[in-house]
């Protein structure tokens, strides 16, 4: 019954202490980095695959592929 007490004691504890604004403060200072990281690597491979249809079809380095010829970039 001890046991039970301390732990439900350490929880609200822990819990009362990740709510406090500092801690808040540094939890942002984490997510919005990694957050704009991932929507701008989601943006950046967006337009890799937009830019796909123009594989190998310019006017100056354009070519027609043998078949079972890789693409000159991915």
């Amino acid at each position: 019954m001890r046991i039970r007490r301390r732990l439900l004691n350490c929880f609200k504890m822990g819990l009362e202490f990740a709510l406090t604004p500092k801690i808040a403060k540094s939890y942002l200072a984490l997510v919005i980095p990694l957050a704009g990281f991932f929507v701008g690597k989601y943006l950046d491979d967006q337009e890799t695959l937009r830019m796909t249809r123009f594989r190998d079809k310019s006017a100056l380095y354009g070519r027609k592929l043998a078949p079972g010829e890789q693409p000159s970039w991915p």
